[in-house]
């Protein structure tokens, strides 16, 4: 839950749903969630809540778009977001984390490097990196 921001996308596992995070309540000793989606509002403790897992299909869904390196023989996934260059790929350092996601400004520099494995790792590393938020109205159709 300290991962969480506000937009961020997860299961609602009661519901089947996916879910844009609207706010967090930390009172009385339960960490609940209020979350969103097109036909409603839920608030559910944490424990009801599973972060969505990325795939290619996922990210296709998102706007990237499949690009191949012939020079290494490495597949990754591109989106060009005002300006910014996000590249993710299947090759991570960390254990448990299957794709690495490289973001560089409009001049070439690398301004964020690192491994992730959930939508909302993807989301915060894209937001904290560009000041932007990625566009996930193409999951909730």
């Amino acid at each position: 839950i300290k991962e969480l921001r506000v937009c961020d996308v997860l299961l609602n596992t009661e519901e089947d749903a996916r879910c844009s995070v609207h706010s967090i309540d930390r009172t009385m000793g339960v960490d609940s969630i209020y979350t969103i989606n097109d036909e409603c509002i839920y608030n559910y403790p944490k424990d009801y809540y599973e972060p969505i897992i990325i795939t290619e299909d996922l990210l296709l869904k998102l706007g990237f778009y499949i690009e191949n390196d012939n020079i290494i023989q490495i597949k990754y996934y591109m989106l060009r977001l005002n300006g910014y260059r996000i590249d993710i790929n299947k090759c991570s350092n960390t254990i448990g984390k299957d794709y690495g996601i490289h973001i560089d400004n409009l001049s070439c520099y690398s301004v964020l490097s690192g491994d992730i494995q959930y939508l909302h790792q993807l989301q915060n590393a894209i937001f904290d990196a560009t000041g932007e938020e990625l566009n996930v109205n193409e999951l909730f159709k």
